[in-house]
């Protein structure tokens, strides 16, 4: 993770990734602590996971308090190296994808009145990645700085590849950051008879599609996600 944030290509979309901190200045000292800790673990045969603990120490140490509190959170709330590090979070994205997709809203009308057009709008606006897609072949074909070609070096990143591109991440979070400001959104205009019934339809959905997989069956109502810390 704290080699992606490092990456001059990735700075431009710390906004759009939900990270709210002064990036500059974070990015600056943040390539310093990698370059340090790299230094540091061939004398002491550190792991990777000792030293991404040994970062985290730093960046602690290195933000003020409300910073902290912010990366921090969004750290464990919203960055997504993988699209399933969100499991409560993925089934509603499925949930909502199957039913805004494949106009599965449609059978339920009479479940949710007059709001499904709303449901469906908000959706249509808040997956909309094409300016954000179109940011990053802007950046794909810029030409790398001295450190981005370095991590790229030693990372085996590609951005020919889908899976070792550091955009995967990118996307990743900000499509869980998109989807999280429509859910709070849609949570607010549907009452708690419409919640019940968008908690009961989606978890059939994903009886349905999953029923192999009891992991993914365990589906959260609207308000308990809502209440969750992440």
């Amino acid at each position: 993770m704290y080699v992606v944030l490092s990456m001059d290509m990735v700075f431009p979309f710390y906004g759009d990734m939900g990270l709210e901190i002064n990036g500059k200045k974070f990015r600056s000292e943040l390539k310093e602590i990698i370059l340090a800790d790299r230094l540091r673990s061939i004398h002491d045969k550190r792991t990777e996971h000792e030293i991404i603990i040994g970062i985290d120490n730093e960046i602690f140490d290195l933000l003020d308090e409300d910073d902290r509190i912010r990366f921090f959170q969004w750290k464990s709330c919203l960055y997504s190296s993988m699209y399933d590090d969100h499991l409560n979070w993925l089934r509603w994205q499925l949930v909502l994808k199957d039913l805004i997709k494949n106009k599965k809203f449609e059978n339920y009308k009479l479940l949710f009145k007059n709001k499904i057009e709303v449901l469906v709008s908000k959706y249509k606006e808040a997956t909309n990645m094409d300016e954000v897609n179109g940011k990053i072949e802007y950046y794909k074909k810029s030409i790398m700085s001295e450190w981005d070609l370095a991590m790229f070096a030693k990372h085996g990143f590609s951005l020919e590849d889908e899976y070792y591109t550091p955009f995967r991440s990118v996307i990743y979070t900000i499509e869980l950051y998109r989807f999280k400001n429509y859910f709070k959104s849609i949570v607010n205009v549907l009452d708690a008879g419409e919640l019940n019934n968008l908690f009961e339809v989606g978890g059939n959905i994903m009886k349905i599609q999953y029923l192999k997989d009891p992991e993914m069956i365990n589906f959260l109502h609207p308000n308990q996600l809502l209440a969750e810390k992440c």
